[in-house]
């Protein structure tokens, strides 16, 4: 493939060679040559075109790639965001729960023991009135048999 640009360049040459006309500011010059020039970047453009649409093309192609990947990337991200604050909201949740099973837990054991003084205060009480009860009988029986 011939390069345009010097294809336009021997155009030029052809020009600035041309011999000066007699009339006007034009000049003349071999047309054949002129023709054969033209003909060549004819057949150099739709080359230069299909590898400048092709180059189009590939990049094209390529920044629809890049695109999706970007965007498959900002989706696993979110995606990603998404689990770890759904994790963080279970782990408070779950945080809340035992915080309240630790606090129920706490309120049975101040019953429980709140129930096993009043009953132990019952027991020593009731202890306390049948040992007294024995001891007056004992000392009643002492006080008959001392009168005796």
């Amino acid at each position: 493939m011939e390069d345009v640009e010097d294809l336009l360049l021997q155009l030029e040459q052809e020009l600035n060679e041309g011999k000066k006309s007699l009339f006007g500011g034009g000049v003349t010059v071999d047309a054949e040559t002129m023709y054969g020039i033209i003909d060549r970047i004819r057949a150099a453009l739709p080359e230069m075109i299909r590898e400048a649409k092709y180059i189009v093309q590939t990049n094209e192609k390529r920044r629809q790639e890049e695109t999706l990947r970007a965007q498959n990337l900002i989706q696993a991200a979110q995606a990603r965001a998404d689990e770890m604050l759904n994790e963080h909201a279970i782990i408070q949740q779950a945080q809340r729960e035992a915080d309240a099973i630790r606090a129920q837990a706490m309120d049975y054991k101040v019953q429980v023991e709140r129930k096993i003084r009043q009953e132990l205060t019952d027991l020593l009480a009731e202890t306390e009135s049948v040992l007294s009860d024995a001891l007056n009988i004992i000392h009643r029986s002492q006080l008959k048999y001392d009168n005796r």
